[in-house]
């Protein structure tokens, strides 16, 4: 009796197929090997992949069918347990070394949603997972009261470190707050704070009071009045409304960080930012590329700078944004093994677009700029290092030292070996 689970099929005539039937476990790595013309590609793509995607487009709608085109069925008796397919040929379609069968299929965009909507980070020093608090979060720990609260919502003024305490504090009673916290003593006015600090004298770890608020007992999100009374619907909806509000500018006022105070507990730590143990960590999102390429370009940008100042060549004034993403990954990777699609591929562009656009502002062609940065790095490494002339090739970004040293004579009229003596 065949598993259920496997791929079956009856009686494939396709192409040098003669009435072939055969079970194909699913979820395991199968290969299909035999001499040439022994039908290997027309019981893989001919038949097995052409009946899951008939199947798929059946599947659609009727709108969505008239834009795929007719599908045959393949000669097949039956094909059972075959679920939709996706085909990879052999050929190489692309020539960028850093294409895999989901960026061919298409399917790295929809992977790339799905890590960034289930995954999750995790400190590397506690082990703690890394988690942005909201106001829905702090909301919800003030609801958690079964019985009565006063509730202290504070902002952190990162004290301690400040030199400004005294303008602060007269910027915060501007503002029309009159109020601070400290775990020591408790609840100071700034007033009382600003006469002592006359003395030099300043309480540590001082934090904003930005509200204060007594709540009744919630159970099931609802209040609970001590004498059994119900709390009316418009007075309940404006006490939640004040919190809603006063914990936003706690965040707002704190640089991201608050806290809570709970019938004279002990303070609650809550932190808007993406951060654990003094760490500030990159929240997963579907756009991990582009975000990637925003810290290359703020990282690079300083030495992209300096070499555009060192350079004989001057930047066109009003250059697109697309040319200075390209030439920013030009100046922080042409020391690698690095092409036109690579650069497309992090600007975001067709890589035949680019070529036409970085020629049209640059005035220069890709490859021609790139062996400019590569020849411009290869006579530094001459001029101010010993190393071999091979090495001096490979670190400047050239794979090729015959190529290098080709190139060089061409564009300088002499050899490495001679260009080094004359410095």
């Amino acid at each position: 009796m065949p598993d259920k689970g496997n791929i079956i099929i009856k009686g494939a005539k396709v192409n040098n197929l003669k009435n072939v039937s055969l079970e194909i476990p699913r979820n395991k790595f199968i290969v299909i090997t035999g001499i040439s013309g022994s039908g290997k590609s027309s019981l893989a793509f001919d038949t097995l992949f052409a009946e899951g995607q008939r199947r798929f487009a059946e599947s659609l709608s009727s709108y969505a069918r008239q834009f795929l085109g007719r599908m045959s069925k393949p000669d097949v008796e039956a094909v059972e347990g075959i679920p939709p397919a996706i085909a990879i040929e052999q050929k190489v379609n692309v020539k960028n070394p850093r294409s895999t069968v989901a960026t061919t299929t298409e399917i790295y965009d929809y992977l790339r949603i799905i890590f960034a909507r289930i995954g999750r980070t995790f400190s590397p020093v506690s082990g703690v997972e890394v988690k942005c608090h909201t106001v829905n979060d702090v909301m919800a720990y003030i609801m958690d009261s079964p019985e009565p609260s006063a509730i202290y919502l504070l902002a952190d003024l990162d004290w301690d470190s400040r030199e400004d305490k005294v303008e602060a504090l007269l910027a915060l009673k501007e503002e029309g707050y009159s109020r601070l916290f400290s775990e020591t003593e408790g609840v100071l006015r700034i007033d009382d704070v600003i006469q002592k600090s006359e003395n030099g004298d300043f309480p540590k770890g001082l934090l904003l009071m930005v509200d204060r608020i007594k709540l009744p007992a919630i159970k099931g999100g609802k209040p609970c009045l001590a004498d059994g009374c119900e709390m009316p619907v418009n007075e309940w909806e404006d006490i939640r409304t004040r919190l809603h509000s006063s914990i936003e500018t706690c965040f707002s006022k704190g640089n991201g960080t608050m806290y809570v105070q709970k019938n004279g507990a002990a303070l609650t730590q809550f932190i808007s930012r993406f951060e654990a143990d003094g760490m500030t960590f990159r929240e997963p999102d579907e756009y991990m590329q582009i975000s990637s390429l925003e810290q290359l370009k703020e990282t690079g940008k300083k030495f992209v700078n300096q070499i555009f100042a060192e350079e004989e060549r001057t930047v066109p004034e009003g250059i697109c944004s697309t040319v200075k993403t390209v030439l920013e990954f030009i100046h922080c990777n042409y020391k690698n093994q690095i092409s036109l699609p690579d650069a497309a591929e992090a600007a975001d562009v067709n890589p035949t677009y680019l070529s036409y656009l970085f020629k049209q502002e640059m005035q220069i062609g890709f490859s021609n700029y790139l062996q400019e940065c590569r020849m411009k790095c290869a006579k530094e490494l001459l001029r101010n290092t010993n190393c071999k002339i091979k090495d001096v090739a490979s670190m400047a970004g050239f794979n090729d030292y015959h190529y290098f040293s080709k190139t060089f004579k061409k564009l300088n009229h002499c050899s490495p070996a001679d260009y080094r003596k004359q410095q």
